[in-house]
Formats: structure tokens, sequence, C-alpha cells
């Protein structure tokens, strides 16, 4: 199937009406974020704040006895290691985003901090801290593929061999028009 002209297209390169164009410039359009359910409640995260770290204690006492908060969760990570600052250790749910994040400072945590490298290099020598437990920090490469890679080498005229590093690439979307950022 061939491509029409960008001219004869009705969709592609031609101006298309802003149907919500209205209620956005009056304040009258409603997001995620502006729709209130009854008995909605809110939920908030406590991270860890070290690189590695074993969580010896969890005391929610307080989080509890706080007036609008209705569930608390400390076994979020079931290992109780976390392996990098940030992980989630805690959940609190309240009646409101501002509670449920003041209910976090009440927690009460005992970490155990642990040793851990941050360079690549590092982390693959000898007696290096694990990240995993059970494993080493040096595994196989996970592949998959297609084809006869040493023709692929055979026929080229040019095989170029480097190292390369980047940091982690994850997927990352844009936060919607609900997230309270």
């Amino acid at each position: 199937m061939a491509w029409k002209p960008l001219g004869e297209m009705q969709v592609l390169s031609q101006r298309q009406p802003r149907v919500e164009a209205p209620l956005k410039v009056s304040g009258q359009a409603k997001y995620t974020c502006d729709i209130q359910l009854e008995g909605l409640l809110y939920g908030a995260l406590l991270t860890c704040p070290h690189p590695a770290a074993l969580v010896l204690r969890i005391d929610e006492g307080e989080v509890r006895k706080l007036p609008g908060v209705k569930a608390v969760l400390t076994d979020v990570h079931p290992t109780g290691t976390a392996r990098y600052a940030g992980e989630y250790v805690a959940a609190v749910a309240a009646t409101s985003p501002q509670l449920a994040r003041d209910a976090l400072e009440l927690f009460e945590v005992e970490y155990e901090v642990r040793s851990f490298a941050v360079d690549l290099d590092a982390a693959m020598e000898e007696g290096a801290p694990r990240v995993f437990s059970e494993r080493s920090n040096i595994t196989d490469p996970q592949t998959e593929g297609e084809g006869d890679v040493e023709a692929g080498f055979a026929a080229a005229e040019v095989i170029v061999e480097a190292e390369f590093r980047t940091q982690v690439q994850t997927h990352s979307s844009l936060p919607g028009p609900g997230d309270p950022r």
C-alpha cells in the first residue's frame, strides 16, 4: 500500500480542531487529580535512604495511631534487604495525600547498613559486596538472536570491537494529568 501525497491526506499534515481547548482555557477541564471519589484513599511509599541495607525493624505504631490512616504495609520487600537508595520498605494509605506523606515521617526504621560498590569494575572484583546474596554480581549474558554471527563477521568489510558503557536504561513515561508531582 502506498501513502497518499501529504496534501491529499485527511489527518496527517492537516490542522485538527482541539476539541478540549475551550474547557482547558476556561479552567473547566477535569483531570484525574480533580476527581474526588467518596472513600478514596491515597498512598505513599517509604524508601530506604541507604544504598545497601538490611531492614532490622520497622515500628509503625505511631503511624497506625494517626487519624485518617487506613492501612499500613511493612513487608513491602519480602527479603528485608534494600539493594539501592530509594527502594520501598513500607507503605501507607490515608484519607488525603498530605496525610499519607506526613505518616511516612512517623515510621521508625532500624537499618543495618551494608557495604556496596558504586563502580561497575569494583562490583565485579573478587570479594565485592553482592547485590543479590544468593548469586554472584557477574552472570552470563542473556542473549537472544537469529542468524549466523560468524557468517556475518566473515562477510563484513569492517569489524569494530570496542567496549561501551552507559547508565541503566529503563522505560519511563511522562506523568499523566493525575500525577500530583
